[in-house]
């Protein structure tokens, strides 16, 4: 007798790899795009990095090594890392290596929402297996998306936990996709200890359970929330063992500063809801916006006319209820002086446009060549420097003892400018203090905005969106402080 062999489904999107030019032009891109990226010197940008760097060296959120909530994931396996490099900047290499891995994990998050949704458009058709190509062309795209977003190469470069906390993001999605809820509960945890601030992004999956059709949802939630509750208490332990009680003390007056006073969040009087709208169009301009908005439009519209969207799979509409939650979290309760908590909604937006657009060459080329050269042109490609280290090469070579005011960066350039006296311009002491020294031509000011009553000496440019543009001004007899 004849034997019969079965064949099933395709079990993998990549099978459709030799067929899509996407995926094949996002692994040519790859090695070229780590290149560039590991052109850039790691290098303190920022008071926060500052702050990490320390920590790692020594934890205590009472002492701002770093700030509440303190970062305990992010915090351990810098330390790893660093006992690997014996690196001072190792919280800048595991940023870095998290990006690297960044583009990777969205394929296959991808590739698995178009293999999910798969099975009903060939049911809608009538056949039995359903073609991998589309799910290796939203891979391909996906992943050339990521790496042409400038505001992703300075979250790698930044030496904050961003980065990480979207890897453990993606990992997560591709875990719950699986039904592996052990591991899905276990990547939350890492999550949740690496970036707390992105709670609101993941309120949402206690649905997926349900909603995807888990053959024991409830059991799949009781395992992902021991997970949970594991890492949680791991990390609270690991915050007690250093700080004890007072570190809940600090969490209170840290967030009532954040939301009232230094913030500079919606949730304060007046909030900066227009400020968010200005950011997030001089850091990713109109292409990038209108492509978003359009996206998430689509998609609203074939969620209420169900019957027509049958192509769509569950996943990828609660993937835009995250990123509409996240969304509304941030344009409320977050600074939009910092574009990097723009970071989530970014990598959700591509994801969900690379799984509209797989399998159509026709949109998906014309899109990722107007996105690169969108991006292209918010990059200061001759600079490899922050400004803030810019800056700090500037003060360097002077050579005589210097009074120094600044809005930004305080700490970084107190500790890399022993022979300089550093003021914190948010003290109105420290204008009094320059307005002093401002007689001998040896008062300077730092500031992340024009200062009118100053001259102007010379401006540190941004490398890419997300970074500050400082102005460096000497101060003359009659100058003003400002703000």
């Amino acid at each position: 007798m004849q034997q019969v062999q079965r064949r099933g489904p395709q079990p993998s999107w990549q099978q459709g790899g030799k067929q899509a030019p996407a995926l094949w032009l996002a692994l040519l891109c790859y090695p070229l795009w780590l290149w560039w990226l590991g052109h850039y010197p790691l290098a303190l940008s920022s008071d926060d990095a500052l702050n990490f760097a320390r920590g790692i060296e020594r934890f205590s959120v009472l002492e701002f090594r770093p700030h509440f909530p303190g970062y305990p994931a992010f915090i351990v396996l810098a330390r790893a890392l660093q006992s690997l490099t014996a690196s001072a900047l190792a919280n800048v290499q595991l940023s870095l290596l998290a990006t690297t891995l960044l583009p990777l994990a969205a394929a296959a998050v991808a590739g698995q929402l178009v293999v999910g949704a798969a099975p009903m458009k060939s049911a809608q058709r009538g056949t039995n297996a359903p073609s991998s190509v589309p799910a290796a062309q939203a891979a391909g795209v996906a992943a050339l998306l990521l790496m042409s977003q400038p505001l992703l190469w300075a979250a790698g470069l930044s030496g904050l936990s961003d980065p990480l906390a979207l890897l453990w993001l993606l990992l997560l999605l591709l875990a719950g996709l699986a039904q592996r809820s052990w591991l899905a509960g276990l990547l939350l945890g890492l999550l949740l200890a690496t970036r707390p601030a992105y709670l609101p992004l993941v309120v949402s999956l206690p649905l997926w359970p349900h909603l995807l059709g888990f053959a024991r949802p409830w059991r799949a939630l009781l395992y992902a929330s021991a997970m949970v509750l594991l890492v949680a208490l791991l990390s609270l332990g690991f915050v007690w063992w250093h700080d004890g009680a007072a570190y809940f003390s600090e969490g209170l007056r840290f967030s009532a500063g954040h939301f009232q006073i230094w913030g500079n969040t919606s949730a304060d009087a007046g909030g900066p809801l227009q400020q968010w709208l200005m950011s997030l169009q001089m850091g990713f301009g109109w292409p990038l916006l209108v492509a978003a908005a359009g996206l998430m439009a689509l998609m609203l519209l074939r969620l209420l006319r169900w019957r027509m969207a049958p192509a769509h799979s569950v996943a990828a509409y609660l993937l835009l209820l995250m990123a509409l939650g996240y969304g509304l979290w941030m344009l409320w309760g977050q600074n939009p002086a910092n574009l990097r908590h723009s970071l989530p909604l970014l990598l959700l937006v591509l994801i969900l446009l690379a799984v509209q657009l797989a399998g159509k060459m026709i949109l998906w080329l014309p899109m990722v060549v107007v996105l690169i050269l969108n991006g292209a042109q918010r990059v200061q490609w001759t600079q490899p420097l922050p400004p803030l280290q810019q800056a700090l090469q500037r003060f360097a070579a002077e050579p005589q003892s210097q009074w120094l005011g600044s809005n930004y960066g305080v700490n970084l350039l107190t500790a890399a400018l022993p022979q300089h006296a550093v003021v914190d311009m948010y003290y109105p002491s420290s204008q009094v203090v320059l307005a002093q020294q401002a007689h001998a031509n040896k008062s300077w000011r730092l500031s992340a905005s024009p200062v009118a009553s100053a001259t102007l000496i010379t401006e540190f440019s941004p490398r890419f969106p997300g970074e500050r543009r400082l102005y460096l001004y000497q101060l003359s007899n009659n100058a003003e402080q400002k703000q």
